[in-house]
């Protein structure tokens, strides 16, 4: 049993001006739950930058692109931070709507849905989305598509160029 419990959990205390990467080792420390995932993450990702030879993945799924972190992704491939992103359809789909000049807006998940159908408005949990949006999206992919030579094969990473 003493063996068991010889390592006792470090209770966090925040401090005026702590900066996050502050918080991230002070959860280390503490080792549980999730903080202690999250500072382990940490500290791999930074083994990962630091190492050129990696190859950094990056799975992106939910409705991150609706979300407003479209941009996070972006930033970080282009740093450098992203060899290599794997993406939902859904994420490539809104991504291209923003790409297009369509927009998400703020709502709210508190909301009738059927109401929002009546005014054509899709609802991503508190973000809206036009109808109109996916009829752009729709009209823009069908010109890209019909460009295409027919039987031809074009992988996902060309046709998103």
């Amino acid at each position: 049993m003493a063996k068991l419990c010889d390592e006792p959990v470090t209770q966090i205390h925040l401090k005026p001006k702590m900066t996050v990467n502050e918080l991230v080792v002070a959860m280390g420390k503490a080792g549980a739950y999730n903080g202690g995932s999250l500072s382990r993450a940490v500290d791999i990702y930074d083994q990962m930058l630091r190492d050129k030879e990696t190859t950094k993945f990056f799975g992106l799924a939910g409705a991150m692109v609706p979300a407003g972190m479209g941009g996070i992704v972006s930033d970080l491939i282009k740093g450098g931070h992203i060899d290599v992103l794997v993406s939902t359809g859904a994420n490539l789909t809104h991504d291209i709507i923003e790409a297009i000049g369509c927009k998400h807006f703020h709502g709210t998940a508190f909301c009738n849905d059927i109401e929002l159908r009546h005014d054509e408005i899709n609802r991503i949990y508190d973000v809206y989305l036009p109808n109109e949006a996916f009829e752009h999206f729709e009209e823009f992919m069908q010109n890209v598509f019909g460009e295409l030579e027919p039987g031809s094969t074009i992988s996902i990473s060309a046709l998103l160029r």
